[in-house]
């Protein structure tokens, strides 16, 4: 079964900007696709009973980097092992967009992390042009990632791409929107608008004898 709860955290937050290039803060870029994942989320799918929880940080709030990250950590362990969590950032000095999907090195229970993870680099590569590698917290640069490996629950750190390929809220809504369809093929959550099966039949029978005439 999938999980019952999500999480979708923004990277960094409070007095800790993330990467900076020119104008362009990581960290209110990483808030910018939290809202826009949300808002495609809210406009598109039915999610019940999927609980659906976003943690941002932005920079008025009195917070440093290690204490944002402790508290998102905090937050998923206090939800449990029912919970899909996934931390978004945007990239700095990586090749290509800069799109990666980080996972655990570590075992834990009823991980869905071989479900979602190709799902997401899937659909997170549709939007960047190129296919988004998935890398084990072992191969960065600081050895482990606490966000999805101090946490209980299947958690994934997404990078959505670069931050100087990030400038336009267009684009940052289209990240959102893609990472949306990888999560509602994981939920199986339906479109708002879609038509119930027996008069999608219907509809096509009617069709088909509209074509035949």
């Amino acid at each position: 079964a999938v999980k019952s709860a999500l999480l979708i955290a923004a990277g960094h937050g409070g007095r800790d900007p993330g990467s900076v290039s020119g104008e362009l803060i990581e960290r209110d870029l990483n808030i910018d696709v939290v809202l826009s994942l949300n808002d495609a989320i809210s406009r598109t799918y039915i999610t019940a009973p999927t609980k659906i929880e976003i943690l941002t940080y932005p920079a008025d709030v009195e917070m440093d980097a290690v204490f944002s990250l402790q508290s998102k950590i905090d937050r998923a362990n206090e939800i449990g092992r029912d919970l899909l969590l996934l931390e978004l950032h945007h990239n700095a000095n990586a090749s290509g967009t800069g799109a990666q999907v980080w996972t655990t090195q570590l075992p834990k229970p009823l991980d869905d992390t071989a479900l979602v993870a190709p799902l997401i680099s899937a659909e997170l590569g549709a939007v960047v042009g190129e296919v988004v590698p998935i890398l084990r917290s072992d191969r960065s640069r600081f050895g482990k990632l606490g966000i999805v490996d101090d946490t209980e629950c299947t958690a994934l750190l997404v990078e959505v791409r670069s931050v100087d390929r990030a400038a336009t809220p267009e684009g940052r809504y289209a990240t959102g929107a893609a990472l949306a369809r990888a999560l509602a093929r994981y939920f199986g959550w339906r479109e708002q608008f879609a038509m119930p099966d027996a008069r999608l039949s219907r509809a096509k029978q009617l069709a088909q004898l509209i074509v035949d005439l």
